[in-house]
């Protein structure tokens, strides 16, 4: 009974040690459609202008995080909706997305979208409409927001997963016209220097702000915090010069894009 009774006090001792412990928390998980110089892979590692700002906002707040791409937006948020991520980079607001999504008050970028087309249809391409393109063929990445104007207009789409797919298309000559973040599409036709086959019309289809979001769904133990300190600390990395550092850093210090 004796060796019982130690035994016993032993296998307790060894619990209350193991509820003393903290609890391990597992990454944050930080999820983003690829879009250079934002959000993309080099060398290995996911990195960007957004990574890199929201990883020092995690930083300032010692939370751990693991940053993946999905090459599919539609699935990206399939992922959302189910919980199976923490925050999404970069996205407009919608306000069918508040349901499965929490936006921040702050944003640190506004996104242009233009339509893009081969230099040799400037002058015979024009656009002060969407009225203007119902004669092309448009392209467009499927699940993509846009406008709601554009996805009601009757145009001749042609849909496809991926922005780079719209490049090929351009220049193959499968489509015409194609509507695409100003930045990311400038700096992958500069990478490919196609700066003389491809350029983009002078009048935006938009232009508005993008935010990094939080999952309602998630039940990460640090997301509320997170929540709760992002503002404060967007606004210190922007009065630090930390963004426009990284802008620069990505886009050239004379870049028409800062």
């Amino acid at each position: 009974m004796r060796v019982l009774t130690s035994w016993l006090n032993r296998l307790l001792v060894a619990g209350l040690c193991l509820l003393s412990l903290p609890a391990f928390t597992e990454p944050l998980v930080v999820v983003g459609t690829p879009e250079p110089p934002f959000k993309m892979m080099r060398d290995g590692q996911v990195t960007g202008i957004d990574v890199q700002i929201i990883r020092e906002v995690l930083a300032r707040l010692g939370i751990e995080a693991e940053f993946r791409l999905s090459d599919s937006g539609s699935r990206m948020m399939r992922e959302v909706r189910l919980g199976h991520v923490d925050v999404v980079m970069s996205l407009s607001f919608k306000p069918d997305r508040t349901e499965f999504l929490s936006y921040p008050e702050h944003s640190y970028k506004d996104v242009s979208w233009h339509f893009f087309i081969r230099h040799g249809d400037l002058g015979r391409i024009q656009y002060e409409s969407l009225a203007d393109l119902t004669r092309w063929r448009v392209g467009a990445v499927q699940s993509w927001s846009y406008t709601p104007e554009f996805w009601d207009a009757p145009l001749n789409r042609k849909v496809v997963t991926d922005h780079q797919l719209l490049i090929d298309m351009l220049l193959t000559g499968r489509i015409d016209v194609a509507p695409m973040n100003t930045v990311e599409a400038f700096q992958l036709i500069q990478q490919r220097n196609l700066g003389q086959q491809l350029v983009y019309l002078n009048n935006p289809l938009i232009s508005r702000p993008y935010f990094n979001v939080f999952v309602n769904q998630s039940n990460h133990p640090n997301l509320p915090r997170l929540r709760a300190e992002y503002d404060r600390v967007i606004a210190e990395l922007e009065a630090s010069g930390f963004i426009d550092d990284l802008y620069r850093q990505y886009l050239g210090r004379d870049s028409q894009f800062q």
